[in-house]
């Protein structure tokens, strides 16, 4: 019997009350959908780029009759990713929803582990800041071979009472192969300032540094209005146990470079003009952030 013999008397038994009873529809309760919970949902994003004419601006002041409005934008964003083709499927992207005692659910998005470091992302976009009436072109900023390697966001609703926004958690382990900011533009590497190495991690080197916990150390993203002015909000709380420690972060840069096309530097062994400056390596061994509140303004 063909599998398309064996569908058409599947479909005459239907058609002839030969199914069993039990694969009726039937109305569910309330209660019962309430009951039921996912387990999440893993994806990956194999053969990512997005490229053209699309534009990021961030406008700080509209303008009025007397006072010209205030502006950042990114604009021609290039944004790719190569991937690991041995583990498409076994180290995706997770998005679960997972549940705590007495508070909010938390939406958690999960990185995949990457332990291969073959999962790079490359960056490219052309900055301006200005008014209606000057603008700034600052040329081109450039992220390169940037690696995750499984950290996670987590969000949730606030619980404080007349607080409004989103409570986040942010767990950070990255390493950028460089950071460049070319003022004559992206394909120009004779004027630029780089920032070669960039490693963010727990002060073990090797975990994700905790920055935000949504529930031990939440930060906080919202719109507040004080003294009748309007305000972009990013913050991370106070620790709620304050006998816990706050999560230590290890932050290193191999390398910070001034280039120039002319010989405007003096080299500090030989004493003679050069168009490059290297000012070494830069660490930090060990930063905490036990509390931040940083205000923008939206408005005047």
């Amino acid at each position: 019997m063909t599998r398309y013999q064996l569908l058409a008397q599947l479909l005459a038994l239907t058609c002839a009350g030969g199914v069993p009873s039990a694969l009726a529809l039937t109305v569910m309760e309330d209660s019962e959908l309430a009951a039921v919970r996912g387990a999440g949902v893993a994806f990956n994003l194999l053969n990512y780029s997005l490229s053209g004419d699309l534009s990021l601006t961030y406008i700080a002041k509209p303008a009025t009759a007397s006072v010209p409005g205030q502006f950042l934008s990114l604009s021609q964003l290039a944004l790719s990713r190569s991937d690991d083709t041995a583990a498409t499927f076994t180290d995706p992207y997770s998005l679960s929803i997972e549940s705590r005692s007495g508070l909010p659910d938390v939406i958690r998005l999960s990185e995949p582990r990457n332990a291969n470091g073959l999962l790079k992302w490359q960056f490219a976009a052309d900055w301006t800041v200005g008014t209606e009436d000057s603008t700034f072109n600052g040329g081109a900023l450039l992220v390169q071979d940037l690696q995750n390697f499984g950290g996670s966001l987590s969000m949730t609703s606030p619980t404080t009472a007349g607080v409004e926004g989103v409570v986040f958690g942010q767990t950070i382990r990255t390493d950028i192969g460089a950071v460049a900011l070319r003022p004559r533009g992206r394909a120009d590497a004779s004027n630029e300032v780089r920032f070669s190495g960039i490693h963010v991690s727990d002060a073990d080197g090797v975990s994700p540094w905790v920055l935000a916990d949504v529930t031990a150390q939440p930060g906080i993203f919202n719109a507040v209005t004080e003294g009748g002015k309007s305000f972009l909000h990013i913050g991370i709380g106070w620790p709620t146990d304050l006998a816990k420690e706050v999560s230590a972060a290890k932050i290193v840069v191999d390398n910070i470079t001034f280039r120039n096309d002319q010989p405007t530097f003096i080299d500090p062994v030989a004493q003679t003009p050069t168009s490059t400056l290297s000012l070494g390596s830069s660490s930090i061994g060990s930063m905490q952030v036990q509390y931040f509140d940083m205000k923008l303004r939206a408005g005047r």
